[in-house]
């Protein structure tokens, strides 16, 4: 069963570790067309500090 959200991607990592944005980062490069999704879990930072 497809997600109807996950189907409007090309690729989608799930983990936004260093392997994954390299490689995110070099598709994105080669053909800037894709669709591409880093999903990250963890705990909410937006409006704190430690947010870059």
């Amino acid at each position: 069963m497809s997600h109807p959200i996950l189907s409007e991607f090309d690729i989608v990592f799930a983990g936004g570790g260093t392997t994954a944005c390299v490689v995110a980062g070099r598709l994105a490069a080669y053909d800037p067309s894709l669709r591409i999704l880093i999903l990250e879990a963890g705990q909410h930072t937006l409006n704190k500090p430690i947010h870059q």
